[in-house]
């Protein structure tokens, strides 16, 4: 009798791991792949940006200031947000999401540099950049202090109509 209730939970236990498996490639099948092998589920999902750059732009700035970085880094093309999350995080952690913050320019800074491009849009800021090495690939750049423009490019999601940070 006491072999015969071993051999019948060992039958459950097995069917429970089954199971289980069968539900854990279920979820896999439908939600990963399908977000993987449908991306335009995930542009015309997408409800963060602003209807111009500008306000774009400013939601971003204001989601840091709050220290919502998750936030913050939605503000981003969807194939950026991932990279961005943990660019933020990183700052965080090392106690510079505020240098990084007061780093940026004020909309009025920027200025729109051409006429736009379908879908994009670039704008430009000009800042003044004290004397930085940095090391790139093993090598050690110098770069003079002087003032450089940076750029802020914009993309526009055609599927919602919200214009996204691409490059910052």
């Amino acid at each position: 009798m006491e072999k015969f209730k071993k051999i019948v939970r060992l039958i459950i236990l097995g069917a429970i791991i089954l199971y289980s498996g069968y539900l854990i490639g279920y979820w896999t099948k439908y939600y990963v792949f399908q977000y993987k092998s449908n991306p335009e589920r995930i542009y015309k999902q997408d409800a963060f940006g602003g209807k111009t750059p500008q306000e774009t732009y400013e939601m971003f700035v204001s989601a840091l200031r709050l220290s919502d970085i998750e936030l913050a880094s939605k503000y981003f093309v969807f194939s950026k947000q991932s990279e961005k999350l943990k660019e933020f995080q990183e700052a965080r952690d090392k106690g510079e999401l505020q240098k990084y913050i007061d780093g940026l320019p004020e909309w009025r800074e920027v200025e729109e540099n051409g006429e736009s491009i379908g879908q994009l849009r670039e704008f430009i800021y000009k800042k003044w950049v004290s004397e930085k090495q940095t090391e790139i690939q093993g090598q050690i750049f110098t770069f003079p202090a002087k003032e450089y423009a940076h750029s802020v490019i914009f993309k526009l999601n055609t599927a919602t109509n919200i214009w996204k940070i691409d490059i910052l």
